[in-house]
């Protein structure tokens, strides 16, 4: 299903989940193993959150996350981050 939600931050997985991961080979949860999931039968929840998000899968995006905490742009507010 399409959204105008990223697909981001820390996934919580029964360890049986990771049986339906196939070994040496690329695989993406996205466009793998959350449709694989959902067309067994699992459910699948999210929970959105708003504040500061950040692709830190480039060095360049990294630092500028690491300069953003440094700079302390960011503030920890319950369970998110939120530009300060």
């Amino acid at each position: 299903a399409f959204s105008n939600l990223a697909n981001a931050g820390v996934y919580i997985l029964e360890p049986e989940v990771l049986g339906h991961i196939p070994p040496h080979v690329p695989y993406d949860f996205a466009r793998d193993l959350f449709p694989d999931l959902l067309a067994k039968g699992f459910r699948l929840y999210a929970h959105p959150v708003s504040g500061y998000l950040v692709d830190i899968g480039s060095p360049e995006k990294y630092r500028q996350a690491q300069h953003d905490w440094a700079a302390g742009r960011l503030r920890s507010v319950g369970e998110e981050m939120r530009p300060c």
